[in-house]
């Protein structure tokens, strides 16, 4: 648990989380998943125990937050992931650089993808596109559906966890229509992730 994780020794927390937590996260989705394909040659950078204690801090102080609006807390949790991805990016350190949300909200908007159509990113990076797409096919599914008081964030996406209502073959629907390419092994691994922090649970990234 959490709870326990967080009071661990910071030598122990470290090799906790190299030989037991990191090796689990590589193989989430079965042997057979694109995701633990792509996590194969994945190495776990932290290598200081007193860095890795540092970043358990943060992370409880964020989840503190996250469970203060629990109704929402799977919209948060993908948030809070595409916050740290545009931290990284900002500066292009990976020599890649992100399209902003207000951007992505803009071209949803122009295409207006439906549930069905098969929507492709040739150089998806982090996934932003596909989900700016996936994000607009739910709120249309939700608004048609008859929800009511779907309050915009400041770039323009519904921040409810309105996929959560989806039935299981709109769901599936959608996976099946999303799909990512990279030629950067580490952007598809954080394409992934991204994805799979925003509810969709096999993304097809590769």
């Amino acid at each position: 648990r959490w709870s326990e994780f967080k009071r661990m020794q910071a030598e122990d927390m470290l090799q906790h989380v190299q030989n037991k937590v990191f090796p689990f996260l590589k193989d989430l989705n079965g042997q057979e998943s694109n995701f633990t394909h792509h996590m194969r040659n994945a190495v776990f950078i932290i290598p200081k125990p007193a860095l890795l204690v540092e970043a358990v801090k943060t992370i409880d102080e964020i989840f503190e937050l996250m469970l203060e609006d629990k109704d929402n807390f799977q919209d948060i949790q993908g948030d809070v992931y595409e916050f740290l991805l545009s931290e990284i990016a900002s500066a292009g350190k990976n020599g890649q650089f992100l399209t902003p949300r207000h951007i992505i909200k803009l071209v949803a908007d122009l295409v207006q993808p439906k549930l069905g159509n098969n929507i492709a990113d040739p150089a998806c990076g982090s996934g932003g596109f596909l989900l700016g797409a996936y994000q607009y096919i739910v709120t249309d599914l939700a608004k048609k559906a008859g929800a009511k008081d779907l309050t915009p964030d400041e770039d323009g996406f519904i921040r409810t966890s309105i996929a959560a209502g989806l039935t299981e073959n709109a769901q599936n629907i959608l996976q099946a229509t999303l799909h990512g390419y990279d030629i950067d092994a580490t952007m598809v691994r954080l394409g992934l992730m991204n994805l799979m922090m925003h509810g969709i649970n096999e993304p097809n990234i590769d």
